[in-house]
């Protein structure tokens, strides 16, 4: 056996055992496992946004409900402005998939900002999407055409309801933040 495996061995026979000390134990882990579950929306997003993406760049007509609109919005104004463009337009997509990454890291970590920002996103993308339904004159909510290559075969309103419910979720996550460190500074931990 080489001198670091005995020496990694060692430390770990010398590392203390027992139950968790309590400055690292969450004081309700009830209000941290729901801000945490709901956290985990920013990855769902990013991950489905990164996969429409993906599909845009591929050319198949195939889109998730709740991948971010914009990016749809970004890499198809890429595509019809030629290929410089398209290849700005997937550098600023993907920054923005790894900003939504950041944030949902940042709101696993409790922290407020983050929700609010995560929140705020995903109500803009509602924006930018029923504007666009707006602007190509498709108010047939029940409709699966699309804005170009945007959402194809996805009826609006799943699009909508899917993004309204991400939005919910985090919210929810939100609140339990706050309850959780309301309680933390009335010492009610």
């Amino acid at each position: 056996m080489s001198d670091y495996w005995k020496e990694t061995k060692e430390r770990q026979a010398e590392a203390p055992t027992g139950p968790v000390p309590e400055v690292l134990r969450p004081s309700n882990p009830a209000l941290v496992k729901k801000a945490r579950d709901s956290a985990m929306w920013a990855f769902i997003i990013a991950g489905l946004s990164t996969v429409n993406l993906a599909y845009a760049y591929l050319g198949t007509p195939i889109r998730f409900a709740l991948g971010l609109s914009v990016i749809d919005l970004i890499s198809s104004l890429g595509h019809a402005l030629g290929p410089i463009f398209a290849s700005l337009g997937l550098v600023i997509d993907l920054a923005l998939i790894g900003v939504v990454i950041v944030f949902g890291v940042q709101a696993r970590r409790l922290k407020t900002w983050a929700f609010y920002t995560l929140i705020s996103i995903l109500v803009l993308d509602i924006g930018v999407f029923v504007a666009l339904m707006l602007l190509t004159g498709n108010s047939d909510l029940t409709s699966t055409s699309d804005f170009g290559s945007l959402h194809t075969g996805n009826p609006i309103i799943v699009s909508v309801l899917i993004h309204l419910f991400g939005t919910l979720a985090l919210v929810a996550g939100l609140q339990a933040v706050l309850k959780y460190k309301q309680r933390q500074r009335d010492g009610k931990a």
